[in-house]
């Protein structure tokens, strides 16, 4: 279901040696390369950036 714009962004992200996906919706990649380098490989005004951090703390689930 990926389009061909989203293909490409992933293939070069992978091809400079980073992890990358697409999202589960909509024309979104998401990558551990940092900013600068996604905005050197596509052009900081071709692209959106979000940044997201995880905490390192263990995640529990918890069904009751």
């Amino acid at each position: 279901m990926e389009s061909p714009a989203v293909r490409r962004g992933i293939e070069r992200l992978i091809s400079s040696g980073y992890h990358a996906g697409m999202c589960m919706l909509g024309n979104s990649i998401f990558t551990d390369a940092p900013e600068r380098d996604v905005w050197a490989l596509f052009g900081r005004g071709h692209v959106r950036t979000y940044r997201c951090s995880s905490s390192r703390k263990e995640i529990v689930i918890r069904r009751g």
